[in-house]
């Protein structure tokens, strides 16, 4: 798979899989805040989750 198909199989893809599209797997207006971000490119390993959010709230702050 491409960076993109990748990416698209682990969000928008997987969410549609289990019939949740309308809410979750991208970010658009209206759905659900839920996102991951992180310290670099999402498939390298020295790649680390810098915060959690679920419906916009923090539930993960990584600490140094």
């Amino acid at each position: 798979l491409s960076r993109e198909q990748a990416l698209r199989a682990i969000t928008l893809d997987a969410a549609r899989l289990l019939n949740i599209q309308q809410s979750v797997g991208s970010l658009e207006a209206g759905r659900r805040a839920d996102i991951v971000i992180l310290s670099g490119e999402p498939f390298e390993a020295e790649t680390r989750v810098e915060r959690v959010m679920i419906d916009g709230d923090v539930i993960h702050q990584r600490k140094e």
